[in-house]
């Protein structure tokens, strides 16, 4: 009604090309800012809807998603937290058992370490994850392999071990539909 109210009493200014008339100014200007905060307020809520849908890559079934037995469920995905220590291949091995893989972080981020889905193997290669894709702004340029030393991810507390050192692990996969445990 406001807008509206905008659109139609707010001349551009007179036949003579006068647009000092201090009313017809004011309510120009009340327009405009009500425009303005209108088309932040849409922009506003289109970024909150993007945000939300690529944080939540669920399908619409996502209450509906569970995991196996031991396994906790974030998200979308399952995880689970070995009780035990293993060398990455060790670990590797044991996740691909359960259908699953080494947890995967694309951003890296209590002291207790565990293998994650990340492998130096030769220069020409780098630093792998498990998925094959590269890590991307890697501050290690040597052989190795990846290990958790926290769970608070703005930390990136992360490090370079060696491959044969015995971690704890953790193992991520898909979550599933109701009944279709995998």
């Amino acid at each position: 009604s406001k807008i509206m109210f905008c659109l139609i009493f707010a001349p551009l200014g007179d036949k003579a090309g006068k647009t000092d008339f201090s009313p017809v100014k004011e309510t120009r200007t009340l327009c405009f800012k009500a425009a303005l905060f209108l088309g932040l307020l849409s922009f506003l809520l289109l970024a909150v809807v993007v945000t939300v849908s690529v944080l939540c890559k669920c399908s619409p079934q996502h209450d509906n998603l569970t995991c196996p037995v031991g396994w906790r469920k974030f998200g979308c995905r399952c995880y689970l937290l070995s009780s035990w220590k293993n060398t990455w291949e060790q670990s590797k091995y044991q996740c691909s058992r359960n259908g699953a893989d080494l947890m995967f972080l694309k951003e890296l981020g209590d002291q207790l370490k565990f293998w994650i889905g990340l492998q130096y193997t030769t220069p020409e290669k780098g630093w792998k994850w498990v998925d094959g894709s590269s890590l991307t702004n890697s501050h290690f340029r040597t052989q190795g392999c990846a290990a958790l030393n926290s769970f608070r991810l703005w930390s990136r507390s992360w490090s370079k071990e060696t491959c044969s050192m015995m971690l704890h692990w953790v193992c991520e996969k898909q979550a599933s539909p109701s009944g279709l445990l995998q």
